[in-house]
């Protein structure tokens, strides 16, 4: 995971600020003091893991300023590429919002995920640090800087270090095996003398657990008497009630007797000779009803016989229906017909048209596959509109062609002008001499000294170049005749040696030399002399030419040569400018030109493409209006379209005509009206006619049969009631079991009789039934009055006996007490038992205290034995390119925390006998060792604040250069206030805080 970009909305001091395009492998904020470098830091760790509660001891950094609270960060990701993580305030820590490419918006779980489930404190215990995690390396002793960095590469901080020496601190204040002053020593002492003070108690109170027994035994058996006093005293008031209501059993007996006395009267239905009476009396209603209607069918009958009906006209109910629905679709196919064939006709004629419109024989075929698509017309818009720029540009050109032929003809005019206004140039020479002379007629004696002095000037030059002349020829001459010598000697060598060709390169070099510099030295001393002796002639003749004369020049000539001199100098002037202009005019009209060839060139192009289009849609390739012809082309394949869904609606229409038509006929025929040729309409009403007179007898004839139906109904309804009650009559017979009506109503009076006897029966039953006792006790109380005098006898012996129960457990009781007054075993067994809890729970939390940390050792072991030899070898990489190879190998201690260093001449040393940079160099590089061997799927960036203040110029150099080398797999953000740090980065890698808030 890659941090691209930045939006504050606000957050401390930054307010709408955005960091866009940052760098994906390193990225430096610079900014001095109060800058915001700690203000960002905390903006992105808030955004990753949330805002610091109110109840943590981290900033919150809320705006004064604002209203707006939070921001978001884009990031790019392996798996899920541009990620943007929003966080506003809402929950403790605000509410996330995270966004894929994909558009899809998630939560935390999704962000839980990229993190690969880091938390905020371990997030920064392994990839962010400062520099007061290394300068507080030095107050550590020399085992605490061991364990320090060893815990540091275990989990990033001295967190473990902490954890295990406070469970060490808290196990030996609770316990140690020889202690005496720990918790749980002193607690098992106490333990110890409380349990020989208890057995020696309980053996002196034998008899007092003896007594408890005697006790509780008493009570018990003064709980069973007293259950027995309450049984008896409830059966005496039982028997003592049922004599009470003797009276009422009597009667109920003399009940039962009666009722077993009388004749058979079970089975008989309830109010059976009410109900008998009622069916009797409905049958003779009925009887009358189903004599009236027999007669009232016999009627409907005769009518139906008199109805005559022709069913073969009835069958074409249907049809004729059809027919009838399709009358309005028919006529409006008719008048559909018509002006069918009418838009047929005008669109064949509009096809002809526009074919002569454009010049076009192709045939309708051809035409539909014309392409008319939208590519098609901007292809031909495209066209249209190069060609009417092309003439555009045409016309463009021949008005500047004609501008510029003109502006140059005029040109040329006035430069011929200004050219025969000109004075010609012997006279114009003459005006000056003497406009000179008469100007210089005030100044004439300086102007002679002047030439005097320049001649005299000229003699001493000359004098001092031919004086020159001669010390360098004498010098020359010198310098050569030692060069002519040396090589003359160097020939003579050459020649003795044998080398002749050789030898004669020296020789004559050595002539040769000499007369080209003195011929040299020679010619540029003569044309110098020259040079001074043509200007000292050209000073003679004008000191000549200073004649006494020019007094004789007025002021009117003078005029005249002044105006005539001046006058000229403007027309040169005006001359020179139109000669410019002119040959700008020139290269104007040149430029013009080489446009009318490109114009051409581009003419052509297009003219060529137009020819080609032309060709595909068929028409003459004179035409240019292309557009205009592609709209016609458009309106014939519409008009072709319409004209041939015109036929093709003309076809179906007139085949539903012919349709409709054919099915009247048939119809005709088959319900007998006349049809010959007559309209098909005129025979769809003779047909409804038809049907109509029929549907009237079939409506009549339906009537009168329903009527039959109706009666037939109400005759089976009659007679299905009349054997109902017939049913219910020999019903009410079978449920008295008797075969007759007179031995029904025999029945029934014994039956009533019963009835009254059971009433009353039930009556004393009601009265007997509110008394909570069954029969069997009423009877066995009536039977035995003897029971009464028993139970009193067995409570008076019950009660006795109470009486010396009580007196028992109240003396057993006294002695109890008296054994009790002191109190002493009671309250030092309660003591024993408490002390042993609270010893059973401090023994359990130095359990737990005792696992854990037994846990974290062999966590450690295990980091020891599997992590830690990969962190080292990573570290070893790391710490060398950091100490340019002074220091190369990592050991962990043997049996304790802590790290052996090795030199690279074999010498060992402990972080504490190193300097504080060193220590500190260490420190960087296990923690970039272990940030690389924890495994997460997103590697999160590095968030480092101005760590290496403490490091000279090299050392910085080296963690510049290791910070790079990480930087290529995992983003490193580095915050720092120093500038010789920012140099060391490239400018493209940095920012300035500074420049952001100014």
């Amino acid at each position: 995971m890659k941090i691209i970009g930045l939006h504050i909305y606000g957050y401390g001091k930054f307010e709408n600020v955005k960091f866009n395009n940052l760098s994906a492998n390193i990225q430096v904020f610079y900014g001095k003091n109060e800058a915001g470098k700690s203000t960002l830091m905390s903006f992105i760790l808030s955004i990753l893991f949330g805002f610091p509660t109110k109840q943590q001891n981290e900033q919150r950094y809320e705006p004064k300023t604002t209203q707006s609270y939070g921001g978001k960060l884009i990031v790019g990701t392996e798996k899920f590429g541009l990620v943007t993580i929003e966080r506003l305030p809402g929950k403790a820590v605000g509410d996330v919002r995270v966004q894929l490419q994909d558009g899809s918006i998630h939560g935390e779980e999704l962000l839980h995920e990229l993190l690969s489930n880091l938390d905020r404190s371990y997030y920064q215990s392994i990839f962010s640090f400062n520099v007061h995690g290394l300068q507080n390396i030095h107050r550590l002793s020399s085992d605490d800087l061991g364990r320090f960095l060893f815990s540091s590469g275990a989990i990033g901080t001295d967190a473990l270090l902490l954890i295990n020496q406070k469970l060490e601190k808290n196990l030996e204040s609770l316990f140690k095996p020889n202690g005496k002053k720990p918790f749980l020593n002193l607690e098992l002492q106490q333990l110890k003398d409380m349990n020989q003070k208890v057995k020696k108690l309980k053996e002196k109170n034998e008899t007092y657990y003896l007594l408890m027994e005697d006790k509780e035994a008493l009570q018990n058996e003064l709980l069973q008497i007293e259950q027995l006093l309450i049984d008896y005293q409830q059966k005496l008031k039982t028997y003592e009630f049922i004599q009470s209501i003797k009276p009422l059993l009597k009667e109920k007996n003399n009940l039962n007797e009666s009722l077993q006395e009388l004749p058979s009267y079970e089975p008989f239905p309830i109010d059976g000779l009410k109900r008998l009476d009622g069916l009797l009396s409905q049958l003779q209603p009925y009887n009358t009803q189903l004599v009236g209607l027999n007669e009232r069918k016999s009627k409907w009958e005769k009518r139906i016989k008199e109805l005559l009906l022709d069913e073969d006209i009835l069958k074409y109910d249907q049809e004729i229906q059809s027919l009838n629905r399709l009358r309005n679709i028919y006529e409006e196919n008719k008048l559909k017909l018509q002006q069918l064939n009418n838009v047929r006709k005008n669109r064949i004629e509009e096809i002809e048209q526009q074919k002569e419109l454009i010049h076009t024989e192709a045939a309708e075929e051809e035409i539909m596959k014309f392409d008319t698509s939208l590519v098609a017309k901007e292809h031909i818009k495209q066209t249209s509109s190069t060609l009417e720029g092309l003439r555009q540009r045409k016309r463009i050109l021949d008005q500047s062609f004609n501008d510029a032929k003109d502006a140059l003809e005029d040109c040329d005019l006035k430069i011929k002008g200004y050219e025969d206004e000109l004075l010609p140039e012997g006279e114009q020479r003459q005006l000056e001499r003497e406009y000179d002379r008469f100007k210089s007629r005030g100044h004439r004696n300086n102007v002679k000294e002047s030439l005097l002095k320049s001649i005299d000037q000229n003699d001493r030059k000359r004098v001092n170049i031919e004086t020159s002349k001669n010390r360098q020829m004498k010098k020359g001459f010198g310098i050569f005749l030692v060069i002519a010598l040396v090589l003359l000697g160097f020939s003579i060598y050459l020649f003795t040696a044998g080398t002749w060709t050789s030898g004669l390169f020296p020789l004559l070099f050595a002539f040769v030399t000499p007369i080209i510099y003195f011929s040299l030295l020679k010619q540029s001393t003569s044309s110098m002399l020259s040079e001074l002796q043509a200007d000292k002639m050209e000073l003679i003749k004008q000191l000549k030419e200073l004649t006494p004369d020019v007094e004789s020049f007025n002021d009117a000539d003078y005029n005249e040569v002044q105006v005539r001199l001046s006058k000229n100098s403007q027309v040169q002037q005006l001359l020179e400018v139109e000669r410019a202009n002119f040959g700008q005019l020139e290269r104007s009209y040149d430029r013009i030109v080489n446009q009318y060839e490109i114009w051409e060139q581009e003419y052509f192009k297009v003219k060529k493409k137009l020819v080609e289009q032309c060709e595909k849609y068929k028409i003459p390739e004179t035409s240019e209006q292309l557009i205009d012809i592609y709209n016609v082309i458009v309106r014939l394949k519409q008009c072709i379209r319409e004209k041939n869904e015109c036929i093709e609606q003309i076809n179906l229409i007139k085949s539903q005509i012919e349709e409709f038509d054919s099915m009247i006929k048939f119809i005709g025929e088959a319900c007998k009206v006349e049809v010959d040729q007559s309209d098909s309409l005129i025979v769809l009403e003779r047909i409804n006619q038809a049907i109509k007179q029929q549907t009237s007898v079939l409506e009549e004839l339906t009537h009168t049969t329903k009527k039959v139906e109706e009666i037939d109904e109400d005759v089976a309804q009659l007679q299905s009631e009349v054997n109902f009650v017939l049913k219910d009559v020999e019903t009410l017979l079978a449920q008295a079991n008797v075969q007759t009506e007179e031995e029904f109503r025999r029945k029934a009076k014994v039956a009533e009789r019963a009835s009254r006897i059971k009433e009353r029966l039930l009556l004393v039953d009601a009265q007997l039934s509110s008394y909570p006792l069954v029969e069997e006790e009423w009877l066995d109380a009536l039977n035995d009055e003897r029971k009464i005098e028993k139970v009193e006898i067995e409570l008076r012996h019950n009660k006795e006996k109470l009486k010396e129960i009580q007196h028992q457990l109240s003396e057993t009781k006294i002695r109890i007490e008296e054994l009790e007054e002191g109190g002493v075993y009671a309250e030092v067994f309660h003591d024993y038992r408490f002390a042993q809890s609270s010893f059973q729970e401090h023994a359990k939390e130095w359990a737990i205290m005792s696992v854990a940390k037994d846990l974290l050792e062999k966590t450690i072991q295990q980091y020891r034995d599997v992590r830690l030899p990969q962190l080292l070898k990573t570290a070893e990489r790391y710490l060398t390119i950091l100490t340019n190879g002074t220091y190369v190998r990592v050991y962990p201690k043997e049996g304790k925390a802590g790290f052996i260093i090795e030199r690279k001449d074999g010498i060992r040393f402990t972080p504490d006998e190193l300097s504080q940079a060193t220590a500190e160099q260490i420190y960087v590089a296990i923690r970039f060792a272990l940030a690389k061997t924890i495994s997460v799927n997103e590697k999160v960036p590095f968030l480092i604040d101005d760590s290496f203040v403490n490091f000279d110029g090299k050392r910085l150099e080296n963690v510049v250069v290791l910070l790079k080398e990480i930087s290529n797999n995992q983003q490193v953000m580095f915050f720092t206030c120093h500038e010789h740090v920012v140099s060391l980065f490239n400018p493209q890698e940095c920012i300035s805080l500074s420049e952001l808030r100014a």
